[in-house]
């Protein structure tokens, strides 16, 4: 089976009409299901193959966008972006001055946690919280993050398409780390739309190192006056990510947390916990 998916604008605000065009499907397939995923948390089904489907986007940003045929069990998917330029003329942006929890492995998960195993081994698993008997973490479960003989390996939260951080009014996050006194745990922000050359644009390196040996802590990373970029690269930098417009808004969507970074000589981990920072709009 082949087909391409049509993506055309209408004369409506940010609406956009989908199509299954030059669809060839074999004389023995029968066609099930078509599903679309429009990249902003919603899809639409249908049984009919020629039916113009309407999406409106109502923020900015760029959303990937699927359309996946069912035949015969089988999927066939084809996928494509859909950049829109500016929020729906209806739209109301809500930005809160306040943190919010992203991530606390348990009962929150505003926006799921992944492993980047990078240049080596790395495994990310919810276990059982090795203690909550005292604050500041009294809850059941939490992330164990682990690398081997990895130098960048790293656990990440990417938020969906369309997201951005905004560090104009709250530029702090944190995170509860329990793990061995001495180890570092690094975090910092990234753009992926760079793809592979997002290092280029990500915020210069914030370091907690853990006080003591196997207690919960809290770590707290400013953004406050920190710097992105390389001006050797001929792209955007900046000395502060707070405060300009390149980088303060609209730009980071990717949070990268790694132990005891550019170190490959052995196995290390952290637990980690309640993962929070700036209220993202939109998101909910």
């Amino acid at each position: 089976m082949s087909y391409d998916l049509g993506v055309t604008t209408t004369a409506n605000p940010n609406e956009y009409q989908f199509t299954i065009d030059n669809l060839d499907v074999p004389a023995s397939f029968t066609i099930s299901n078509i599903k679309y995923t429009f990249g902003d948390g919603t899809s639409y089904e249908t049984t009919d193959p020629a039916e113009t489907v309407l999406h409106t986007y109502m923020r900015k940003g760029s959303y990937s966008v699927t359309a996946t045929v069912y035949a015969n069990g089988q999927e066939f998917t084809k996928s494509t972006t859909v950049t829109v330029a500016a929020n729906h003329p209806s739209y109301q942006e809500y930005l809160l001055d306040a943190m919010v929890m992203y991530n606390d492995f348990g009962e929150t998960t505003l926006v799921p946690m992944a492993v980047d195993q990078s240049d080596g081994g790395a495994t990310l698993e919810i276990v059982n919280n090795p203690d909550n008997s005292l604050y500041p973490n009294r809850s059941a479960h939490c992330a164990l993050f682990t690398k081997y003989n990895a130098q960048w390996a790293n656990a990440y939260t990417k938020l969906p398409d369309g997201y951005r951080f905004d560090l104009t009014l709250q530029p702090v996050f944190k995170v509860l780390v329990y793990g061995k006194a001495g180890d570092k745990v690094l975090l910092k922000l990234e753009n992926t739309d760079r793809g592979g050359n997002a290092w280029q644009t990500g915020t210069a390196d914030l370091i907690y190192t853990i006080q003591e040996d196997n207690k919960w802590e809290i770590a707290e990373f400013n953004f406050t006056g920190v710097s992105a970029g390389w001006d050797w690269t001929g792209d955007i930098f900046t000395n502060d990510v707070t405060t300009d417009p390149n980088f303060n808004k609209d730009f980071y969507n990717v949070v990268r947390i790694m132990v005891n970074p550019g170190d490959n000589s052995g196995t290390f981990s952290v637990y980690l916990d309640d993962l929070a920072g700036p209220h993202v709009e939109g998101l909910k």
